[in-house]
């Protein structure tokens, strides 16, 4: 039981307890004792830190002896019987020793040399500590008293109401007082602070601290106010981030300094422990969003936004997984995390500033001057606590004033942007009065001028003329721009290729008839990696009139800029016709999309290989091509199609194919050939054909006559009900070889293939080259060679043969396949990438063409687009052996 005596000296100490084990000693029962340990073990003096009653304060850091509980099983009883020379000193300003899984014993002993007992105030100023066991002697020093503090323990449990820990101690007149401590926790470092005052020096501190504190809550609490109501006001999503984690980062702070605990969440020792670990992760994850708004990285510095968007996802799975998965299994783990996040996020911040700002980006200034403090702010802290430096009071209140700088700062910058906007705005305002003086001189003109028209309006009908004129003139500029775009200049004798346009809109201009529309037609020559090309487009822009006249003069020359840069740049006349034509599709997305939805066009795109008669189309929503051969027309790839220009496509991007044969005619068309208007019902409403088949008949009944088909729809202008546009492209004859040639080609391949059977390879290739030279330009011979010279491994001879075959047939997708896999055998890795891509943007989604493009890519050291394609080819239903097995090859690389 405490004495009366007791309680008078330590009354916040209630409920006290007997220091383990209940023992009560007597001084004279142990000078035995200690005179024969003393006859074993040299003396070490303990040091006695004299205490006078002027002393307004003493630090005791350096006074601290401390003994290391590496088992865990010390007492007060083993640590006192402990010999002095066992007991160790820290070089240190703090007694710090990181974290820590055991407990750690010190001692302190305190003389008063005075006449009259003094009563004194101990401060550990370190908030986070988990256990705090103190043992205070009583005053005839014959038993101690254990007083348990920490942060494990609700706040209402403490001695002094104070946001550290803080004890009484009473030193006897004439006598030395020695207190032992007993500090451990896993969510904390090892330190103890410790600082004797006066008991009214420790309140007046108490009150400057808690004034200082107030100031800074103050301070941020101004800056969250003042940029919440901006917020309001702007509806800028940047101020509502600033707000968040400027609260977060104050909760942060408070909370490391004790202050969140005395004053929000007294009772809360579960949150009190693991609050830091929830909330600095989740500062810092908005402190990546913040900055990925506020520097705009998106548009400044897109691959530190990719940074710091990562940086965002793993801070916050940090903040969850941290708190809640690992804080249970191995909770000083996960404080170190934490740790380390806190100051990652600094440094990668500071460096993504600092760039900015060499850059000359004005609002990186203010960021750079932020982050630096905070950092230097908690580095500083935790330097103090383990002992490296001295704490003065900048020192102490380091994380506090860092976080007030930092909010001010960023505030500051937020500001500046508004003034920036300010100035930005009093330059227009400057320019915009000008302009409404210039434009009011201009609309009370306009204004003199109606009136005198509607003066003369009210005499003549002639104005109205007048103006229908002017409107028919936009027309006509509009038509002049336009129409010289549509051009043909399609000149080989194989090939014909003919156009007819007329627009819906209508319109008289000097006494002559126009027409304008949104429909658009060009075909031109074109040079490319295997041959001479013809390209060939037929557009239908969105709207009517001048919407759609604007959409078809932006297509064509967006188009006509395409084909002049493949006509001459080398580098796109080294395109297959499969990237030229994805290549176009992205280009003109890329134009189409800066409208915003508001102006789009369906076209059909297509490539004819001048020697092989081999067609590459794509369809972007447009009506389907028409192949007529041998008087059945049918369309072509049916259903395969993707999205306008100008909107995103869901769909795969894929190159359809067809071969054509002479005397075959394709025909491409608007969805004017089907718009037919068939007749009004009796409530006056217009009848429109809906039979797309319609315009198969069509031809088939015209027997694919160009002039009599286009005669039946220009003929009968009432039926149409939409703009109007068809090309055709008839394919007269394409070079061959005469029968006599392929016969002997045959006996050619005969005699080689006997010599082959009998792996005679160089006597085949002999066979070979020693034939006519016209017929070892035949196609059937290049093969043969190339794939022969394969076979001896000789991949770099049968290169040029397999490309020239696969100039005259493209169609042969198992060659394309066959001169990949040649082209990585022999090093040709690009090209080879080149001749796969071809397989996959004509089948998409084909997995055996994926998984070949893969394996070019791992040839060409591309793991990343090569893991991937195999991904995609994964993901879907059924089992791909090959790609499982590369993916995993390549994962592991």
């Amino acid at each position: 039981m405490i004495s009366k005596k007791m309680k008078a000296i330590y009354p916040e100490a209630l409920p006290g307890r007997v220091a383990p084990g209940g023992f009560s000693f007597s001084v004279k029962t142990l000078i035995p004792v200690f005179l024969g340990v003393l006859s074993l073990a040299p003396v070490t003096a303990i040091f006695a830190v004299p205490i006078t009653s002027d002393a307004d304060e003493v630090t005791l850091n350096n006074y601290v002896q401390y003994i290391e509980d590496e088992a865990g099983n010390l007492d007060l009883d083993s640590v006192r019987a402990i010999p002095n020379s066992e007991w160790k000193s820290t070089e240190k300003t703090i007694p710090s020793f990181g974290y820590k899984d055991h407990p750690y014993w010190f001692r302190v002993t305190l003389e008063n040399p005075g006449k009259v007992p003094l009563h004194r105030v101990i401060d550990i100023n370190y908030s986070r500590l988990d256990v705090l066991n103190v043992f205070r002697p009583s005053p005839d020093g014959d038993k101690y008293f254990e007083s348990s503090f920490g942060d494990k323990k609700p706040y209402e449990k403490r001695e002094i109401d104070h946001r550290t820990f803080a004890y009484r101690v009473t030193l006897e007149p004439e006598s030395q007082t020695t207190i032992y401590m007993q500090v451990s926790g896993v969510h904390s470092t090892i330190a103890l602070p410790i600082t004797l005052y006066r008991q009214d020096v420790f309140q007046r501190i108490q009150l400057i601290q808690m004034i200082g504190l107030g100031l800074f809550c103050g301070a941020v609490l101004v800056m969250m106010a003042y940029n919440l109501f901006v917020y309001l006001s702007v509806r800028d999503i940047t101020y509502a981030i600033y707000v968040v984690f400027v609260l977060l980062l104050s909760l942060n702070a408070i909370a490391l300094n004790g202050l969140g605990f005395q004053m929000l969440y007294p009772n809360n020792t579960w949150w009190q422990n693991r609050e830091v670990l929830l909330l600095t992760p989740a500062a810092l994850a908005l402190a990546s969003f913040f900055t990925i708004i506020y520097l705009d990285l998106k548009t400044t510095a897109p691959t530190w936004n990719r940074v710091f968007q990562v940086m965002a996802g793993i801070y916050i799975f940090q903040a969850i997984a941290g708190t809640f998965i690992l804080e249970p299994i191995h909770p000083q783990l996960a404080v170190q995390l934490n740790s380390i996040g806190a100051l990652l996020n600094p440094v990668l911040v500071g460096t993504c500033a600092l760039i900015l700002a060499f850059r000359r980006y004005r609002p990186a200034y203010f960021y750079l001057a932020a982050w630096p403090i905070l950092l230097a702010a908690s580095v500083t802290k935790g330097l103090q606590f383990n002992g490296v430096i001295t704490p003065y009071w900048f020192v102490e209140w380091s994380l506090e004033i860092g976080t007030c700088a930092q909010a001010v700062l960023l505030a500051l910058g937020l500001g500046d942007r508004i003034n920036v906007m300010k100035n930005r705005l009093a330059v227009m305002n400057e320019s915009l009065e000008e302009q409404v003086a210039e434009r009011t001189r201009n609309l009370e003109e306009a204004l003199g001028e109606i009136e005198n028209k509607n003066a003369a309006l009210n005499d003549s009908l002639e104005q109205i003329q007048e103006l229908k004129v002017q409107q028919d003139g936009d027309y006509f500029l509009t038509s002049l721009l336009l129409n010289p775009l549509s051009t043909n200049t399609v000149k080989d004798p194989s090939y014909s290729v003919d156009f007819a346009i007329q627009g819906k809109k209508q319109f008289e201009f000097k006494n002559k008839q126009h027409r304008i529309g949104g429909d658009t037609c060009v075909a031109a020559e074109i040079q490319l990696r295997d041959g001479e090309y013809i390209a060939v487009a037929n557009s239908d822009a969105m709207g009517k009139s001048l919407q759609g006249a604007g959409g078809a003069l932006v297509f064509n020359t967006v188009f006509q800029s395409i084909l002049k840069r493949t006509q001459a740049a080398t580098f796109m006349q080294s395109y297959y016709p499969e990237r030229l034509l994805k290549a176009a599709v992205q280009d003109l997305n890329q134009v189409f999309e800066s409208f915003d939805g508001m102006m789009a066009v369906s076209v059909l795109l297509a490539v004819i290989h001048k020697q092989s008669g081999q067609m590459y189309f794509v369809n972007a929503e447009h009506p389907w091509p028409v192949l007529y051969r041998n008087g059945k027309a049918t369309f072509l790839g049916e259903d395969i199609f993707i999205r306008k220009i100008g909107f995103e496509s869901e769909r795969s991007f894929q190159v359809l194919t067809e071969r054509l044969r002479p005397g075959d005619t394709v025909f491409m068309g608007s969805d004017g050939r089907d718009d037919i208007l068939l007749g009004f019902k009796e409530d006056g409403t217009r009848i429109i054909n809906h039979d797309e088949h319609a315009f198969l008949r069509k031809i088939e009944e015209h027997n694919g006559d160009w002039d009599s088909l286009i005669k039946s729809y220009l003929n009968e202008e009432q039926s149409l009900t939409d703009d109007f546009s068809l090309v055709r492209i008839s394919c007269s004859g394409i070079p061959g070889l005469s029968p006599d040639a392929a016969d002997q080609i045959q006996e050619i391949i005969r005699q080689a293939m006997l010599k082959r059977n009998q792996e005679d390879f160089p006597g085949a290739l002999q066979i070979l080259r020693k034939s006519p030279r016209e017929n070892r330009r035949a196609r059937e011979v290049m093969l043969l060679i190339g794939d022969t010279l394969c076979r001896q491994r000789m991949y770099k001879r049968a290169i040029p043969f397999l490309l020239r075959y696969l100039d005259i047939s493209p169609w042969e997708e198992r060659v394309l396949a066959r001169t990949a896999r040649v082209l990585m055998a022999a090093g040709e890795n690009e090209m080879a990438i080149d001749m796969a891509n071809r397989l996959v943007l004509r089948n998409p989604a084909d997995a055996d063409s994926r998984v070949l493009l893969a394996e070019c890519f791992r040839a060409a050291r591309k793991t990343e687009r090569a893991l991937k394609l195999l991904e995609s080819v994964l993901a879907e239903p059924g089992q791909h052996e090959k790609a499982r097995k590369l993916h995993k090859e390549l994962a592991h690389t």
